[in-house]
């Protein structure tokens, strides 16, 4: 039907993966040239208004130990979506994990960071509200973390 095909449309416009494939590499540059600026840019204006983001930018990188070179891949979980009856899109979030990041002294972390991308409800919320650098033990759990920002409870 014709409906589906333009709600089909607007969905791949909006479409939270490929948007934010894209900006995650430009994300990672920065994160990986350490420009707190450009990244807490991103941050929502809830999260700006309620952190000191470039303190907390200090201590995530303190916690990093070397400079970060590269990541194996990027994944994306814990994507959600609220469409409307008549399709348009209220809430998209989506939490973005750059695996097996590597550092000059070879150690292996995992960072990853939540965006909400739409909030209809909660605008003030519309941007990234957490990011976390994470280390694994062989088993895969996590034995320690650092985050900048915070999930927002509304």
């Amino acid at each position: 039907s014709n409906t589906n095909s333009k709600n089909k449309d607007y969905y791949e416009k909006h479409n939270p993966k490929k948007l934010a494939k894209d900006e995650a590499v430009i994300i990672f540059e920065y994160i990986k040239n350490k420009n707190t600026d450009e990244l807490i840019e991103y941050f929502s204006d809830d999260i700006k208004n309620t952190h000191n983001l470039q303190s907390e930018w200090a201590n995530f990188y303190e916690f990093i130990n070397g400079d970060i070179q590269n990541y194996d891949e990027i994944s994306f979980t814990g994507e959600g979506m609220l469409i409307d009856k008549g399709g348009q899109i209220n809430d998209s979030h989506l939490t973005v994990i750059f695996n097996n990041v590597v550092t000059t002294e070879n150690i292996v972390y995992e960072i990853g960071y939540y965006h909400q991308r739409i909030s209809k409800e909660h605008p003030e919320s519309k941007g990234i509200n957490l990011f976390t650098v994470n280390i694994r033990d062989d088993k895969g759990y996590i034995v320690d973390s650092c985050s900048v920002g915070d999930i927002i409870i509304y």
